[in-house]
């Protein structure tokens, strides 16, 4: 998935460089399925290490970090043995500093360092962790980048349904479950018209007496994020639309969620799959009588078959059963196993009249294959063989045991609870985020260990409730480690088929501080804008207000519609020229493309004469201090326009006017700004002293220094 944060990226390999005294710095993203490596991001004059360079992965040191959790380091290749290593003599890096990026639980690729030149001494506690940050602060931003792709394209997909859509298409409120709009094809579906359609609950759409069950699905393709495609319930049976007439249609749902408007919706795309379900039931009652016919049968006299089925023939390769008649059992197995059988099977027949167990069967064709085999003595010297190909299950134990693997691996804490809630099975990462050595320590406990009493009977009365409802819950909890000590988390908890649970974990509270962090500061901030002399807006780079203060608009409704909408549709609002809106937005998205400072003069007609605005957009950058452009700033200066008074000469557009400071026509001396009064201060302003971090520091942190380098470009 492509990034969209380069710039900030090739900033972070600076950054690196710079603290770690090297020569280049670069972002690699890394293929394990086709072995590649490709540089993303870098600085630095190396040849082969600039942004789209690609390489096999092999001949590169980014390998050795793959299989090891550490960051890799090397001083001295020469002295440290490295020089017949292809990566060396690719890249001829004497020093080299690296670490994995993991995004979303997996290798993503890696951030490293190096020089030419030998490192004088190796890497200290300080700069392990500044490299491990900063490969974890990449992988926020990927994460983050990853779920703004994801969004934007379910508000793209969204869009084009509301345009076109040959399907029926219903949307519903997922706070009430109402519904809020449906098209046409809807409509001729349920047989009423979008306007009665529209307020019912998303209930009414399906059986009478069956609200319940559709409601828990409703609620399972509505979870965040979620983009699901149903047609039929865990145990198989179809989902149905009830017409107003009492018609049951089968149908399948496409379901997604998008924000409108502030509010969490629900689109669901209808599909009409009557002939679907009736050529799904023809297939199911075919698959039922060749399951049925699975097992070859066969019947033997003295050793011989006087009796087989086609499927016991096909299975062991003859294109025909009326081959095998007359023949003896031994045909079908090789010398080995004849002996085997003949040693282990058959005195067990003369003692106990059956046998079952596994048995290599062999083919004409020399391959051989792993078989169930059940023999029952009707008579004597008559036999009964059931026969069943056992291949498809030795390929899905392999493939159990390869997803065993890969939970042990995982970074998230996973864990198997049975019906009792006892601890079954958990892999090492979720014996660390409790702060235990070995998961043994936590195999055989039950799972209320984990938590604390309180937490516990929460857990039992949501968690555990949705469980027996719906199968599975998401939600966040607080765990207690070994030590006593809690922590956040987010808790996935699934029903298996056989009733037992699995539990995912993943430590947040990294993520947490980050929110609180952010709210604090970001609360902060508002209220310094807000208490601001000057009226000023920040808007998005496609002209959309961000943020107004009071002084912009004084009305607090109006100040609530105008996030979101543009100076154009604003202007429309107020019964205002819609060009005036128009040439807002045009010189609002210009400083944002452009990045320069746009300023331009409005004459308007007001009940107090008529007045002129001087208005000044400036480009700042985000909170995370990126080069992107995406937001802006409105200053508005204004003065009465008097009888043979023209406007303000251009002259007069300096810093002072900008601020409004300068003085209006006829030398009236403005008021002055409080970033320009020599005792303007926190007090004159009266605001709450900002709360920076748990200690009372001074909050360094890249959203906060990038909301100060908002301030300071305030003009």
């Amino acid at each position: 998935m492509a990034c969209r944060r380069g710039n900030g990226f090739g900033l972070s390999c600076r950054q690196g460089v710079d603290r770690f005294g090297v020569e280049v710095g670069f972002l690699a993203q890394i293929d394990l399925a086709e072995s590649t490596h490709r540089t993303v991001a870098a600085v630095g004059a190396h040849p082969k290490l600039q942004k789209g360079a690609e390489a096999d992965l092999p001949d590169t040191y980014c390998r050795e970090l793959i299989t090891q959790s550490e960051a890799l380091s090397i001083e001295n290749a020469e002295e440290q043995g490295w020089t017949t290593d292809p990566a060396y003599q690719t890249y001829d890096l004497s020093c080299y500093l690296g670490t994995k990026i993991i995004v979303e639980g997996r290798v993503y690729g890696t951030v490293c360092f190096g020089s030419r030149k030998p490192r004088s001494a190796p890497l200290g506690p300080g700069d392990e962790a500044a490299l491990e940050l900063l490969a974890q602060s990449i992988g926020r931003v990927l994460e983050q980048d990853r779920r703004e792709q994801k969004t934007d394209a379910i508000r793209d997909k969204y869009e084009l349904l509301l345009e076109a859509a040959p399907d029926p298409v219903i949307l519903a409120d997922i706070d009430t479950g109402r519904l809020v709009e449906v098209n046409q094809k809807a409509a001729e579906l349920i047989g009423a018209s979008e306007e009665k359609i529209a307020g019912r609950h998303q209930t009414d759409l399906h059986p009478d007496g069956e609200a319940g069950r559709y409601r828990r699905l409703f609620q399972a393709c509505c979870r965040p994020g979620a983009e699901e495609t149903v047609r039929h319930f865990e145990d198989g049976s179809p989902i149905y639309v009830q017409t107003d007439d009492g018609e049951e249609i089968p149908v399948e749902i496409s379901a997604a969620t998008v924000e409108v408007g502030g509010r969490q919706i629900a689109v669901g795309i209808f599909r009409d799959i009557t002939e679907q379900e009736k050529r799904r039931r023809t297939i199911e009652s075919s698959l039922r009588a060749i399951e049925e016919a699975a097992d070859g049968i066969a019947v033997l006299e003295d050793g011989r078959y006087v009796y087989v089925d086609e499927t016991h023939a096909d299975m062991y390769g003859f294109e025909s059963a009326e081959v095998l008649l007359g023949a003896s059992w031994q045909r079908l197995y090789d010398a080995d196993e004849v002996a085997r059988l003949e040693e282990e099977v058959f005195p067990t027949l003369e003692e106990a009249g059956h046998w079952q167990g596994e048995v290599t069967g062999s083919r004409p064709d020399g391959t051989t294959f792993p078989a169930a085999l059940s023999l029952t003595v009707v008579s004597e010297g008559r036999l009964v063989c059931t026969v069943r190909d056992m291949t498809d299950r030795r390929q899905k134990e392999r493939a159990l045991r390869h997803r065993s693997s890969a939970m042990e691996a995982a970074s998230d804490g996973i864990a198997i609870l049975d019906e009792a809630g006892t601890y079954r099975y958990v892999n090492q990462a979720h014996a660390s985020i409790y702060g235990y050595d070995a998961p043994g320590a936590l195999v055989g406990r039950s799972w209320t260990a984990c938590y604390e009493e309180a937490e516990q009977q929460r857990l039992e009365a949501e968690a555990m409730a949705a469980l027996e409802e719906t199968g599975d819950w998401r939600g966040e909890a607080r765990g207690v480690r070994e030590d006593g000590s809690s922590f956040p988390q987010e808790l996935t908890l699934t029903v298996l088929e056989d009733g037992s649970i699995v539990c995912v974990v993943r430590d947040i509270t990294a993520r947490k501080e980050d929110e609180r962090e952010l709210r604090s500061t970001k609360q902060y901030y508002e209220q310094i804008l807000e208490k601001a002399v000057k009226d000023l807006a920040v808007f998005k780079p496609d002209g959309r207000y961000e943020f107004v203060n009071k002084q912009s608009v004084a009305d607090p409704e109006l100040r609530e519609w105008i996030i979101g909408h543009t100076n154009l549709e604003y202007c429309r609002k107020r019964g205002v020229d819609p060009e005036l809106g128009r040439r807002r937005d045009r010189a609002i998205r210009t400083a944002a493309e452009e990045q320069r400072t746009t300023q331009f003069e409005e004459r308007m007609e007001t009940p107090d004469g008529v007045r002129h605005f001087l208005r000044t957009h400036k480009p700042i950058t985000d909170v995370e201090g990126g080069g992107d452009p995406c937001r802006g700033l409105r200053n508005r200066y204004h003065r009465a326009e008097e009888a043979g008074a023209g406007p303000p000469p251009a002259a007069r557009q300096d810093r002072g006017l900008v601020q409004g400071h300068a003085p209006g026509a006829h030398g009236r001396r403005p008021r002055r700004g409080f970033r320009s009064h020599p005792r303007a201060s926190r007090e004159h302003l009266r605001l709450p002293a900002p709360q920076h971090g748990i200690r009372g520091r001074r909050d360094h942190s890249p959203r906060a220094d990038g909301i100060r380098r908002h301030l300071r470009a305030l003009p």
